[in-house]
This record gives structure tokens, sequence and C-alpha cells, in this order.
């Protein structure tokens, strides 16, 4: 008995969408083999038509399994069978490609997606950003950032954070920040990890004033200051020897329910050796450090 007659006789009314549905199931329980049975044996049946639908699971599996040139081969052929592959099909190629650094076959695959009519979305754009930056590649980033605002496609708050963290983790801080105020003007609500990331290159900067007025404007926002924001924060303050507000900081954070973690000890231990800091300065960060451990 063939395939889907048997699954038919057991009361299933059948159709693309079914198989669809059952492919993707099968991808998400990683058995990506059978899936691709299923997808053959609906080519070999002729009643059923596979659908992009049914392609992408599978294609993001191989690529999850780091098997990349199968996926490729079978997104080729899906288009040599007349399948249009859809924005979904492309992304998550470009993401497996990007994954694998395999830039070449990126390019060429984000161009050929704009010659078959299909617009990149900002999923697409962000899965390009995020891996360019991971890659240090902050320039080619920030280029395809322009072209993107350029094409009208509204960044959002993942591609500012890739950005951001990319710009200041590379030392450029000033950036960073720049980055930041376009977000704002864009209209793009910061997040934690944006505020986290601004706040600890504004204090690697010693601009402490500039953190402190930030993390008003972040709880202004409603978003909560948690320990990585609160450790920016002292360990700026200790930089610059603000030895009162950094104590005051800790307070405040303590009584907001965070609790400091080693780093947090790690920075008050770390003060603890400016030969600058007066006596009772110095009783003062033992007794907070004495009280966390």
């Amino acid at each position: 008995m063939e395939f889907f007659e048997e699954i038919e006789t057991k009361g299933y009314a059948c159709n693309e969408i079914t198989y669809a549905t059952m492919i993707n199931g099968l991808c998400k329980a990683g058995k990506t083999s059978k899936a691709l049975e299923i997808l053959t044996k609906m080519w070999e049946d002729g009643r059923f038509k596979p659908n992009p639908e049914c392609y992408n699971p599978i294609i993001d599996s191989l690529c999850k399994e780091r098997q990349i040139d199968e996926a490729l081969t079978l997104f080729r052929d899906m288009i040599s069978k007349s399948v249009v592959p859809n924005i979904f099909n492309y992304t998550t190629l470009i993401h497996g490609l990007c994954n694998t650094s395999r830039w070449e076959e990126v390019l060429s695959l984000f161009e050929g997606m704009v010659d078959q009519g299909v617009k990149p979305n900002i999923v697409t754009y962000n899965v390009l950003m995020t891996t360019l930056c991971k890659e240090e590649r902050i320039q080619e980033a920030l280029t395809l950032f322009g072209t993107m605002t350029e094409k009208g496609i509204k960044p959002d708050v993942v591609t500012f954070n890739s950005l951001i963290s990319a710009s200041c983790k590379s030392g450029n801080w000033d950036e960073g920040v720049r980055l930041f105020k376009n977000m704002i003007d864009y209209g793009v609500l910061p997040d934690i990890v944006t505020y986290s990331t601004v706040l600890d290159a504004l204090c690697k900067e010693g601009k402490t004033e500039e953190a402190l007025n930030l993390v008003e404007e972040m709880v202004r926002r409603g978003e909560k200051p948690n320990c990585v924001t609160y450790n920016s924060l002292i360990n700026g303050l200790c930089r610059t020897s603000q030895w009162r507000e950094a104590t005051r900081l800790f307070d405040e954070m303590v009584c907001r329910g965070i609790l400091p973690n080693f780093i947090t000890l790690n920075i008050l231990s770390g003060a603890l050796c400016n030969g600058k800091m007066t006596d009772e300065v110095r009783k003062e960060f033992e007794a907070r450090i004495d009280g966390a451990l």
C-alpha cells in the first residue's frame, strides 16, 4: 500500500498542509532523514506537490546539523522542481551559511533572492548584521544597515543591539552611543541589553554622570536595572574614585532586591587596592563585602 493511502485509511484527510505539519514535527524531533523521506514520497505520489513550507523545516534542520551542502542541494532541487522559495527559505539558508562563514555564497544567495523578487525583511538583515558583528566586520554591518534603511525597512531592537554591542566591544564607544541616540530617533525602544551595553561603554570612558543619567531615564521608561547594570556603574565610579557614589549604588542595588554577584565583589575588592581611599571609606567597602558574603 502506498505511503499516503496507508495514512488516509487511518482516517486522516491529507493535503500539502498536513504533510508540511508532519515534516515540521519530525524535524523538531531530530528525525530529518524521515522528513526527507516524506518529502520524496510526496513527489513520487504526485497527488501533493510540496510547497515551500515543506522544505523549510528540513533546510533549517540540515543547517543546524551543519550539513550546509545538503541544505544547498535541497534548496536547488526545490527550485528545479518549480517550487518558488519564500522569504523563510532564503533567510533560513542565509542563516546557516552565515554561521559557517561562507560569505561568498551568502552574498550570492542574497542577490539571487532579490532577482527572484523576494524582498529581504528585517529578520534577513538581522541575521546578516548579527553575524558580521560577531566576526568583527562592523563597517560592513553598518553599510548593510544603511542599505536596509534606504530600502525603507525599519530596524528593530535586535538590529541596534548587535551594532551597538559590536561597536563598544571594538572600543568605538562614540559610535555605540551615537547608534543608541539614533535608535531613539527611529522610535525603537531600548531594552535591558541595550542599556547595559551603553552604560558599560560610558563607564569605561569615565562618563559616569552620563551613565547615571541614563539609568534614571531607563527607570522612567519602565526598564528595571539588573546586576549587570549596577556592576558597570559601580565599576565606573570606582575607576574614577567616586567611592561614596559607588557605595550608595551598592546599597540601592541591595534595596531593590538585586543580589550582588562575584563580579560585584571583585569590583569592590579591587577598589580596596587603591591607595587614595581613606580609612573610613575602606571600612565601608569592607563592611559591604562582608555583608554580601
